[in-house]
């Protein structure tokens, strides 16, 4: 009796996160055309976006949760492929709503919190290569036996900036 109790409370708030996620979209469609009459604003629109990700995040959980009870549960070997499949499914939906970086590099500054649900194109850390930069560099043919590895150079900028380097290689 409690583990029916529990899937019946289960199947509730599937139902709840998806009655939220529903209402979310027609909240959104509203709030958009709005914006593209002027009569609401970008944060507006934002904060709608951000409110309706939420939705879908939370119902993408729910429904993955009630997957992987059915999935407990079921003794068909049709039904377990049947679930698995939409475990796939709701797996592509979670990816599509995951944040990745655009690139490698280290974590400079982060903006949110864990689990804080944010509005598509929201700022969420600083990234960036903190290591020494190369620079790749013509040295004129007559120059070539002044310079080696381990030589001190100078990187002029065109805006006059200068930095002092060494030379790490030289073409064989």
């Amino acid at each position: 009796a409690e583990a029916s109790f529990e899937r019946d409370l289960g199947l509730g708030s599937l139902a709840l996160v998806e009655r939220e996620l529903s209402f979310q979209k027609r909240r959104m469609q509203a709030i958009d055309e709005l914006f593209r009459a002027g009569a609401a604003t970008a944060a507006e629109v934002g904060e709608a976006t951000a409110a309706l990700q939420r939705a879908e995040q939370a119902t993408v959980e729910r429904r993955s949760a009630a997957a992987l009870q059915a999935l407990a549960t079921t003794s068909s070997a049709r039904e377990q492929r049947d679930v698995v499949a939409q475990l796939a499914a709701l797996q592509r939906q979670r990816e599509r709503l995951t944040a990745r970086s655009p690139g490698p590099g280290s974590v400079l500054e982060v903006y949110v919190a864990p689990g804080e649900y944010v509005a598509a194109g929201s700022r969420l850390v600083a990234i960036g290569n903190t290591q020494l930069p190369t620079v790749e560099a013509y040295v004129e043919p007559r120059m070539m036996g002044t310079v080696a590895p381990g030589s001190a150079a100078t990187v002029r900028f065109p805006d006059g900036t200068r930095v002092d380097a060494s030379v790490q290689a030289l073409p064989a």
